[in-house]
């Protein structure tokens, strides 16, 4: 295990998980290989869903839209022509949000500012797994620029009372 991902989970409290954070996600080249690390593992999965899908499995449905596009037929031509440009030149389009959810095990829950006020205004990234996988909530105004909403941790500001 990343020893980074270790040191997250060993923080005792919010506010040394928010400092640890706020080190690592500088734009660095930490950052810049954790993000690696994430293309990979969303690699692994577009390998392991397109052979299950080649051999008649059952796939999400997100699947047959991924590789139905010519730039996306096959993992290889995913990781030439999307993947690989991910965080240089170009983000993830909303069919990859489900790869990476389903790489992360892990359900993206995102508020689109833009569709306030329609039933799009919340979208889950899988929408297949709300309740038997964790939640990540994100903040976009676009689908294009996404934003972690962060609630800035504070230390206990109130000695324990002693009763008397």
């Amino acid at each position: 295990m990343c020893p980074q991902w270790q040191a997250a989970l060993d923080c005792p409290s919010a506010v040394e998980r928010q400092q640890l954070c706020e080190r690592v996600f500088q734009g660095g080249e930490e950052e810049l290989a954790l993000m690696e690390a994430l293309k990979l593992l969303m690699l692994g999965q577009a390998v392991e869903l397109h052979r299950c899908m080649q051999g008649g499995g059952d796939v999400p449905l997100f699947c047959w839209l991924l590789f139905a596009r010519d730039s996306s037929d096959c993992p290889r031509s995913f990781l030439c022509n999307h993947l690989g440009h991910v965080g240089l030149s170009a983000g993830l389009e909303q069919v990859e949000m489900f790869l990476l959810g389903y790489a992360l095990q892990c359900t993206i829950q995102v508020y689109r500012l833009y569709k306030v006020d329609t039933e799009e205004f919340v979208t889950y990234y899988p929408d297949d797994h709300k309740v038997d996988w964790p939640w990540v909530c994100l903040v976009t105004e676009d689908d294009r620029h996404y934003n972690v909403p962060v609630v800035e941790a504070a230390e206990e500001l109130h000695e324990p009372r002693n009763s008397s």
